[in-house]
């Protein structure tokens, strides 16, 4: 995911991380929310072969980058491919790291990428739940996107699971996630706040381990970008045949291929 350190506006200086004190219960709790990688890599292998990119037939071993990587829930399920991770939180990195070794992981931000120090060109470069929401603004989406572009060789796809639209925002609704495992028992609950297309998320957490019981919070900003906004950055970065994909989850996946 894209986060980081306080800051007193979240969008006026970068290396703003969000996760700065969950990260060792973040498997934990979407796990509870039953969230299922595996589901996801398998839909994912059936775009990918759909758009020619079958590791099984091809003639080289196909190469992936994970934009916003998070814990490396996904790198660890897609050993067919070669594979580089990123993402701008350390703590996230350092869970990745343990849970896939052998895979190259770069602490970098999604708006600044440098293709040859990645190791583009990819066949696929993929950025998940939501994380391209943590951008601040369309300015930030297009750079981020043209960077995701320019990573891409002939006939790679970029693939972006975007977040909810405005119009989707429920003002007085608060998510609560319940779990428990290993002796650790956690609560979130989240309030919210609707400014234009900022979308401010309160996280607050109850962690029990240990018969003690302790409290903390962590503020997430995001933008709610439109699907349209999305889709036309990805046209204008250079993709062809851009799409959605109502059925990959809750929030859907768009799709493009570069010429």
């Amino acid at each position: 995911m894209f986060f980081g350190m306080v800051c007193p506006d979240a969008f006026s200086c970068r290396g703003f991380f969000m996760f700065t004190r969950s990260q060792h219960i973040y498997d934990l709790l979407y796990r509870a929310m039953g969230k299922d990688y595996q589901a996801e890599v398998d839909d994912l292998r059936s775009i990918f072969i759909a758009n020619g990119l079958d590791p099984d037939s091809a003639e080289r071993s196909l190469r992936m980058l994970d934009v916003a990587c998070g814990t490396g829930m996904h790198l660890e399920l897609f050993t067919e491919f070669d594979r580089v991770g990123l993402d701008l939180d350390p703590g996230m990195l350092d869970v990745a790291r343990s849970r896939c070794p052998e895979v190259p992981l770069f602490e970098r931000d999604m708006v600044e990428l440098d293709p040859k120090e990645l190791g583009a060109p990819f066949d696929v470069v993929a950025c998940l739940y939501a994380a391209i929401a943590y951008l601040p603004g369309e300015e930030e989406l297009r750079r981020a996107i043209g960077g995701m572009v320019d990573c891409l060789g002939a006939g790679g796809v970029l693939l972006i699971e975007p977040f909810i639209e405005v119009e989707d925002y429920r003002p007085d609704h608060l998510h609560v996630i319940q779990a428990e495992e290993g002796g650790v028992k956690v609560v979130r609950m989240s309030e919210t706040r609707l400014e234009g297309q900022r979308f401010t998320i309160d996280f607050h957490y109850l962690q029990g381990e240990g018969g003690k019981v302790r409290h903390f919070t962590e503020t997430h900003v995001t933008t709610l970008f439109s699907r349209a906004q999305i889709m036309s950055a990805m046209e204008d970065a250079g993709l062809v045949d851009v799409h959605r994909k109502d059925d990959f989850s809750p929030r859907g996946l768009l799709v493009g291929r570069r010429g």
